[in-house]
């Protein structure tokens, strides 16, 4: 059987109840405490302090401090006037027991709301930190996607930037080549200058008339006069030098096949006489 604790001490206004029980030295680990607004219960074992109060009270709004060995309780009444008493005074077992269920039931009803309650708002807080956690992830990832896209178009500026210039070498050095490779004296020998030599050939069949006229064109490429070659075979010797740095230049080809058959034209004639 448990000891009743019978000093406690009370005290009310119109609207709150205060009350003290003392916890016998009991550490605050050990006392159990059932709350509702028609019962109250301290149990320290071996010690036991039951109230079935006279009034409901509130017991939303009921507090409970415990320290300095004493359990105090702040009991705001439901309605506000004075009591009688702090208890109700009936012997009745089958009416406090009736009491002591209801009050075990709505405790055990509030802690069970209070557990629940407790689990929701953890579950409520784990999803704001994920779903926080996964905006600061999102935001990083497109900024990481930001510095990303720009790095890439700096790239692709840069590049083309750079095939852009590598381009212009190009052409440039083309020109540069194009230039170098020029034969001597073409600039002065065109290809219709060419052509008109060839005619002037045809025209005048005599050998001493061709030779002098190529012998002046070609004397006007090279002022030495080619005092050792033959003038047509020597700026043909210019043609071909020049097309094996660029083979591919069709004026070239053609000036050259314009002197080979002039060259072969005069040594026919040659032969016949």
């Amino acid at each position: 059987m448990p000891l009743h604790v019978t000093d406690y001490t009370w005290s009310q206004t119109d609207s709150t109840i205060h009350l003290s029980v003392p916890l016998k030295g009991a550490t605050v680990r050990k006392v159990d405490i059932v709350s509702t607004e028609e019962y109250l219960k301290v149990h320290f074992p071996p010690f036991l302090f039951e109230a079935f109060l006279f009034e409901p009270v509130d017991d939303d709004r009921s507090t409970a401090r415990i320290g300095n060995g004493v359990a105090v309780f702040t009991l705001p009444k439901k309605t506000c006037k004075v009591w009688e008493r702090l208890m109700i005074t009936t012997d009745d077992k089958e009416t406090k027991k009736e009491i002591r269920e209801r009050a075990l039931l709505k405790q055990q009803q509030k802690l069970s709301a209070e557990s629940k309650q407790k689990g929701e708002k953890q579950q409520a807080e784990k999803k704001y930190a994920l779903e926080t956690m996964m905006k600061l992830e999102k935001e990083e990832r497109d900024r990481i996607e930001k510095m990303k896209e720009a790095e890439r178009e700096k790239t692709t500026a840069e590049l083309a930037a750079w095939q852009l210039r590598q381009k212009q070498k190009a052409e440039e050095a083309q020109q540069k080549q194009n230039h170098q490779i020029q034969p001597a004296g073409s600039t002065d020998i065109p290809g219709n200058r060419l052509t008109d030599i060839k005619l002037q050939d045809q025209e005048d069949p005599t050998p001493a008339a061709s030779s002098k006229t190529l012998w002046e064109h070609c004397s006007h490429v090279h002022p030495s006069g080619f005092p050792n070659s033959p003038p047509r075979v020597t700026g043909l010797q210019d043609y071909e030098a020049a097309l094996k740095i660029d083979p591919h230049n069709e004026a070239l080809q053609e000036d050259a096949q314009i002197i080979r058959d002039i060259i072969q034209g005069s040594a026919g004639q040659n032969e016949t006489q």
